[in-house]
């Protein structure tokens, strides 16, 4: 299967949602089948202004059963608005609930890439500062999400930020930082903790 090119747009009074497909195609390799796609976003809201938020992702999956009540996803590779994402999962749709089994991860997201190729487009008032930051994230899930009682499978997610500086434009000494934080699930609901954040400049230190 292979599109060259797909447009859709939506509007409402003073908001416009658009997804534009460059790229997507799929086929067979053993009782694989390889996914490609790329694609942007585009939000124009008199909120954000014009917003681009370009997609590119490519993955391994097959149907394990022939009514196609299940799908196993291996191998997802993708890049989202210059943030890279990688992951697994094998979900089952039953008729009252979806059991899920996977994980994805953000591997080493660089905060100052992300700044200069997207966000600093939309939000001016960023130019002034830098950093050297980089942001881990890993989120595991396995279990049963039930429709009807709207409970969460077991979710176990971290989010790191090792020891980095962040600088100010106009600010000779720059804030050193770290954080380490976790979030669960507990009877369904989801719980987020702090398990670690140190930030200190010159004549503050915060723990």
């Amino acid at each position: 299967i292979r599109m060259d090119s797909l447009f859709v747009a939506g509007r409402t009074a003073g908001d416009t949602i658009a997804f534009g497909m460059e790229r997507f195609s799929v086929r067979g390799e053993g009782d694989m089948l390889k996914m490609h796609a790329k694609a942007n976003a585009m939000l124009a809201t008199r909120l954000t202004g014009r917003m681009r938020i370009p997609v590119e992702i490519g993955s391994s999956f097959r149907f394990p059963e022939r009514d196609f009540s299940g799908v196993d996803i291996q191998e997802l590779d993708a890049s989202v608005a210059s943030v890279p994402v990688k992951g697994s999962a094998s979900l089952r749709f039953l008729t009252d609930r979806m059991s899920v089994k996977g994980g994805v991860e953000i591997p080493e997201c660089n905060v100052q890439e992300v700044m200069d190729k997207f966000v600093k487009r939309y939000i001016p008032d960023l130019e002034g500062i830098s950093t050297d930051a980089v942001i881990a994230l890993k989120i595991d899930c396995d279990g049963d999400y039930v429709y009807a009682e709207k409970s969460l499978p077991s979710i176990n997610a971290s989010i790191s930020i090792p020891d980095s500086k962040v600088r100010l434009e106009g600010i000779d000494n720059p804030i050193s930082m770290r954080m380490e934080a976790s979030a669960s699930t507990s009877d369904g609901k989801l719980g987020a903790y702090i398990n670690q954040m140190n930030a200190e400049c010159r004549g503050l230190e915060l723990k």
